[in-house]
């Protein structure tokens, strides 16, 4: 059966604030006309949800958004929360990245329906006998991936003392640093202060090709984050077969299960240190095969896929 994707590209300039939004509805009078959708699929009610719910209405098609923006960014301020108010009671379907923003969320609108359903992961393949060595041999190598787009989400500022605290416990480690910014040389500078620039491995902006590569070959992952509305690097990184040590920012800590994971506290070198700790010396008492089992059930894109074809036809069922 051949299967053909048809895209529409509407220009757009961040300059442009009212032209942009006459182009939005143009374009979609014309995809009307020449598509005719029976679903709008949008992403995030702050983003592009608040048009897509206006849409929705005017042409009296089905809605279906998915949010993946953390309630402490779109809801802050009274602006944030009543565009969201306003895009989520025009919804026909909400699904949420996490467990952790469907009850955030319910909790702020307990009048409205809100489901989970996860980001899904297209694993990359790896051939091993053709990737580059990464692995620092005879060293627990540890890995983390997350941009330097800020001085304090990532966690970073926690993570770096806490290696210098487990190296001077005399454990041999090495933390590969996936990830760029405008903040990095702040944290590689960090990591020279600390004495620890041997011990981190900054490999900057990657391709998701040598982000995969990198983390199979390490023996955790480890997610520092102060606040996270999921954590697509932590599935990716479960889908390897890797234990996580993830701290409570929210959405990535209820990715994982005890099975899977370290859980300890956001915001604390302490903490850090002590799940560094317990994973260099039980990271190998976790069960590969069962870790990739249950990624796979639960976030690999075939499975979100026909979770998503199941809710659009539900809906197409019930308004046509």
């Amino acid at each position: 059966m051949k299967t053909e994707v048809l895209t529409y590209r509407s220009k757009f300039h961040r300059e442009e604030r009212i032209r942009n939004r006459v182009r939005i509805f143009k374009s979609f009078g014309r995809i009307k006309e020449e598509f005719k959708p029976d679903i709008l699929f949008a992403h995030v009610a702050n983003e592009v949800g608040k048009y897509a719910a206006f849409l929705s209405r005017f042409h009296h098609i089905p809605l279906v958004l998915m949010e993946h923006s953390s309630t402490e960014v779109s809801l802050a301020g009274k602006v944030g929360y009543y565009i969201s108010k306003y895009v989520y009671e025009r919804c026909d379907y909400i699904a949420c990245c996490s467990e952790n923003l469907r009850n955030n969320l319910q909790g702020y609108f307990p009048a409205l329906e809100f489901h989970v359903v996860y980001n899904g992961i297209q694993p990359v393949s790896i051939m091993p006998d053709q990737i580059e060595k990464y692995r620092i041999e005879e060293h627990v190598n540890i890995v983390i991936v997350g941009a330097f787009y800020s001085l304090d989400i990532k966690g970073h500022q926690f993570l770096l003392p806490a290696m210098r605290q487990v190296l001077d416990k005399g454990y041999k480690t090495v933390l590969h640093i996936i990830g760029d910014g405008v903040y990095k040389d702040h944290f590689v500078q960090m990591a020279v202060e600390l004495g620890i620039e041997k011990a981190c491995i900054f490999h900057g902006d990657c391709s998701r090709e040598k982000v995969y590569e990198i983390v199979s070959q390490m023996d955790f992952f480890v997610s520092a984050s102060i606040l996270e509305c999921s954590g697509v690097s932590v599935q990716e990184a479960m889908l390897l077969g890797k234990p996580v040590l993830v701290t409570k920012s929210g959405g990535a800590n209820s990715l994982v299960t005890k099975d899977t994971a370290i859980v300890v506290d956001k915001g604390s070198t302490q903490a850090l240190e002590d799940g560094l700790e317990k994973m260099i010396l039980g990271y190998q008492d976790f069960d590969v095969d069962k870790i990739k089992e249950y990624a796979e059930s639960k976030f690999e894109i075939s499975h979100i896929s026909k979770q998503y074809v199941q809710i659009f036809s539900n809906l197409i069922s019930e308004n046509f």
